[in-house]
C-alpha cells in the first residue's frame, strides 16, 4: 500500500494528502500527533486505573 492507500485509509480520521504529506486534522507534523496520542492514552490509562482502584483499602 503507498502513499495514495495510507491517504485513502486515514480520510476517515480527518486525514487528508497535501504534496504527498498526509495530515492529519490539519496537523503536518507527525510528532505532535504522537504528542496528542500519548496524551490521550495516559488519560485514558489513569481513569481506568483509578477505576480499577477504588475500591481498595491501603494499609
Amino acid at each position: 500500500m503507498g502513499n495514495g492507500g495510507a491517504s485513502l485509509l486515514l480520510k476517515g480520521f480527518g486525514a487528508w494528502s497535501i504534496g504527498g504529506q498526509i495530515m492529519l486534522l490539519g496537523i503536518e507534523d507527525p510528532w505532535i500527533i504522537l504528542g496528542y496520542a500519548v496524551m490521550i492514552i495516559s488519560a485514558i490509562a489513569c481513569v481506568v486505573y483509578g477505576w480499577l482502584k477504588r475500591n481498595t483499602q491501603e494499609e
